[in-house]
């Protein structure tokens, strides 16, 4: 079977980095919201409250905006 997560990655700690990314940017979250197509916020604040993780599709997205990897948007347990 093939690993889809792997479970060093910290939800907390990813969401606290994605928190911390935008607000270098000096961007908001509907900034955020908008630039990558979402109806609303809600997912964004998901994602930095560490509810939740950014789908493949948003990260790739996250990482153009915030000008990084995808890399320095994970944060390890």
């Amino acid at each position: 079977m093939r690993k889809v997560f792997d479970k060093s990655i910290s939800v907390e700690g990813t969401g606290e980095n994605l928190h911390q990314l935008r607000k270098s940017l000096g961007l908001r979250v509907v900034e955020v919201q908008r630039f990558l197509g979402l109806s609303s916020v809600q997912a964004v604040y998901r994602w930095e409250h560490g509810n939740c993780l950014p789908a493949y599709e948003h990260l790739l997205g996250l990482s153009a905006l915030y000008n990084c990897s995808i890399g320095v948007i994970f944060r390890r347990s």
